[in-house]
């Protein structure tokens, strides 16, 4: 069950042009065994290192809209910001 789960979270990190990459350590008491991240190209998609494979099908569900809105919040604070001075 956890690889075909594992697989169904790769391809739908393939179908939003991510990658999901498993942390290669075999040993179970090594820091970092068993998580995953979701890199987009080269690089690590915000917040998505490092973590289980649950958290990474909760931010390709809904996550990723998410982030996105914060982002733009955060853009839009700080052009209000520059605006007041």
């Amino acid at each position: 069950m956890a690889k075909v789960f594992e697989n169904r979270v790769r391809r739908m990190a393939g179908r939003q042009g991510l990658t999901l990459r498993r942390n290669p350590r075999r040993d179970p008491r090594a820091i970092g065994y068993g998580e995953y991240t979701l890199l987009d190209g080269e690089q690590i998609v915000n917040g998505v290192g490092g973590t289980t494979l649950e958290a990474i099908e909760a931010y390709l569900l809904r996550g990723h809209m998410l982030v996105q809105w914060e982002l733009q919040e955060i853009a839009a604070i700080k052009e209000r910001l520059i605006a007041a001075e």
